[in-house]
């Protein structure tokens, strides 16, 4: 069954060239389909979800979670642009401190992530902690945790553009339920 989502190229290339100068024996053991599918599209072309998760998934069996999330904290971080929708954003700048550019990529991932079809967001935001819930997910994109690891990799890079320091961790992620849970603490700036 073919995943019911894609990808801008842009960003597929972008986190695909950081993987290979993270690892450039990974690329060896990708499917060569799906890596030439990414390599030739152009900046604003969609990708296929199923040729992007075979890339990325078999490159973070490759090189591993944190090095993985480390790549997608840059790739989101220097790429995704677009509408942010205002209530989702208020409420994370106040929790976090900061002003609209600091968390300005955390809310275009969120809005991608929702335009594309991933189902609904939820987003709670308390004293140091922002919690992402995205329901509705096919379960054809959480089994393997390489979707859950990009999203936990966004929220980190939102971290650090709004130059806090934080952790992010991957709660849950049910396949049978379509949900994935992902929680980021941080320490509040003070004025």
């Amino acid at each position: 069954m073919a995943t019911p989502f894609q990808v801008r190229g842009g960003l597929a290339k972008a986190a695909l060239r950081e993987a290979l100068q993270q690892a450039p024996d990974a690329a060896d053991r990708l499917p060569s389909a799906a890596l030439f599918a990414l390599q030739h599209a152009g900046s604003l072309d969609w990708v296929s979800g199923d040729d992007f998760l075979a890339v990325f998934g078999e490159l973070r069996r490759a090189i591993g979670e944190d090095r993985f999330r480390g790549i997608w904290r840059r790739s989101w971080g220097g790429w995704l642009q677009g509408p942010v929708v205002k209530g989702f954003l208020e409420p994370v700048m106040h929790a976090i401190g900061v002003g609209p550019g600091a968390i300005f990529r955390l809310g275009a991932f969120a809005s991608e992530l929702a335009a594309r079809g991933f189902g609904t967001l939820k987003v709670d935001v308390g004293d140091g902690e922002v919690a992402l819930l995205l329901s509705g997910v096919p379960a054809e994109l959480i089994e393997g945790g390489t979707f859950a690891s990009m999203v936990a990799g966004a929220l980190g890079s939102s971290f650090e553009q709004a130059g806090v320091v934080g952790t992010v961790e991957i709660e849950g992620a049910n396949a049978a339920r379509g949900v994935v849970t992902i929680k980021g603490r941080y320490r509040p700036q003070t004025a």
